[in-house]
């Protein structure tokens, strides 16, 4: 569940001119469609990215799965919208018809983060607005509204909490951590998922219909809740979980039956800038790039070739410069080199690599480029991105160092630097497509060591339009956008 809200800019050249910048990425998904919850207006699963409808190029900030539903906010208005299943009114609505397509929930503008949460059914959903309100709806039955009630509805209500910076929900409870940096929890606490630290008799042993504050955690930067249990990451890379830990889930390097832990323990993890947990396993990304994950493991949502549990963090393979990451059910995904990359569980096509086998080690998602966000629901994923021009083949594995492009900003120019560089001595070849994905040049094919080099292209004969430069070296590539704007 994750909740990223990153902007990357896509560089345009001016001819004569100077350069600007812009942000045109949309909302792709993929995995299992049974109820319409890939917002493209069928219910056929995909195995590669396709677009949400209703969505213009830019228009969305961030989104999150729940399992069979999702949610986003829309850039021009900052209102929140929802498709797929709506049997307990987690699409906000007012109804429990399931859609399709984006359709409006009945919220003002003004939100900035949305949680999708639940299990098979019944689920519900979460929104914080600017001002510092949490809305919910859908499903209550243990109190996941945090509004002293246990009623479901299809129309959203509000938390009984003010000063909320981010928000988490897990399958029948919630986080959120407030302007102070404290964080609160709410909903069902029999495994200890709210940390409030409370004793058999208290009144909130077994759930709280309203916020608690979660005991001795302080300077709470993120959060994360999954089955029965949470995770916070604090402001010195450190990550902090509770809860049950049946199977390795709050990575202390113990686990079983009956393991539970009710207030905030150290996980033996340092240097950590992102978390995220869905089910029962917890992903972290770090500092140096690399990404650990630790809990279930039996689909390879490990990423390191194993159908391991672990109860203390592993890392996964082949991802050395991760920035973002994000939880499914049984599957998980990272942000490498503005690419997005997907593995464990694969039963629904979650992994977006056009199959249905699922990989115990991280595989490309197919197509996607310039990727800022990504979110995944039980056997569903998404990317806020671009996309290849379909005639552009994809296949390979990723460069370990990407294509990167500058453009000089001088007045009169109409060339840019194309900076690159190589891991392994071989052949090498560097084409440019336009955005049919035809071949408009192939501008070197050549041997070449290893190491880094440029080579300037000259754009005096471009038109104005969207090109793409792909650095081949044997069946590796890296892939940069580019448009070219004649003023």
């Amino acid at each position: 569940m994750n909740r990223i809200k990153v902007i990357f800019i896509t560089m345009v050249c001016l001819l004569a001119g100077v350069t600007r910048l812009f942000a045109d990425q949309e909302l792709w998904a993929w995995g299992n469609n049974n109820f319409g919850q890939l917002g493209d207006s069928t219910k056929m699963g995909r195995w590669v990215p396709v677009k949400v409808h209703k969505f213009a190029p830019g228009d969305v900030i961030t989104m999150d799965g729940g399992p069979r539903h999702s949610l986003a906010i829309r850039a021009s208005d900052s209102t929140v919208w929802a498709w797929g299943h709506n049997d307990c009114g987690q699409l906000g609505n007012g109804t429990t018809t399931e859609s399709l397509e984006p359709c409006s929930t009945h919220l003002p503008g003004g939100f900035i983060e949305v949680v999708g949460a639940g299990v098979n059914a019944p689920c519900y959903s979460l929104a914080l607005r600017a001002d510092g309100t949490v809305w919910a709806w859908g499903y209550n039955g243990e109190g996941q509204f945090g509004n002293n009630t246990k009623n479901n509805s299809s129309l959203p209500c509000s938390t009984w909490i003010d000063n909320v910076v981010a928000i988490a929900g897990g399958i029948s409870h919630a986080l959120a951590i407030k302007s102070d940096s404290t964080v609160w929890a709410w909903g069902r606490n029999e495994y200890g998922a709210l940390g409030d630290s409370s004793v058999w008799g208290d009144s909130t042993w077994f759930e709280s219909l309203k916020p608690v504050q979660v005991h001795n955690l302080t300077n709470a930067i993120e959060i994360a809740a999954g089955s029965e249990y949470s995770a916070a990451l604090k402001d010195d890379g450190t990550v902090w979980s509770w809860g049950d830990n049946a199977y390795g889930t709050l990575g202390i390097d113990t686990m079983g039956a009956g393991t539970r832990v009710r207030f905030p323990c150290s996980t033996h993890i340092f240097d950590v800038i992102a978390i995220d947990v869905f089910f029962l396993h917890t992903i972290s990304a770090k500092s140096d790039g690399t990404v650990w994950s630790w809990g279930l493991g039996i689909f390879g949502q490990m990423g390191n070739n194993s159908d391991t549990t672990c109860d203390k963090p592993v890392q996964a393979h082949i991802l050395t410069n991760a920035t973002a990451v994000t939880a499914g059910h049984g599957h998980s995904l990272a942000i490498e080199d503005s690419t997005a990359w997907a593995w464990g569980l694969n039963n629904g096509g979650q992994l977006g690599n056009n199959s249905t086998v699922t990989q115990k080690e991280p595989v490309q998602v197919h197509n996607l480029i310039n990727v800022t966000a990504i979110g995944a629901g039980r056997e569903h994923s998404y990317a806020i991105g671009d996309t290849f021009p379909a005639a552009i083949a994809i296949g390979g594995k990723k460069i370990t160092d990407p294509i990167s492009l500058a453009v000089a900003p001088t007045v009169g120019r109409n060339s840019f630097c194309i900076k690159y560089s190589i891991p392994k001595s071989g052949f090498v070849r560097l084409k440019l497509y336009d955005i049919t994905g035809s071949v408009k040049n192939v501008l070197f094919e050549k041997d070449l060591r290893c190491g880094s080099y440029s080579s300037t292209l000259d754009l005096s004969d471009f038109s104005s339009g969207i090109y793409f430069l792909r650095l081949e070296v044997g069946n590796k590539y890296a892939v940069k956008k580019f448009e070219v704007v004649k003023i």
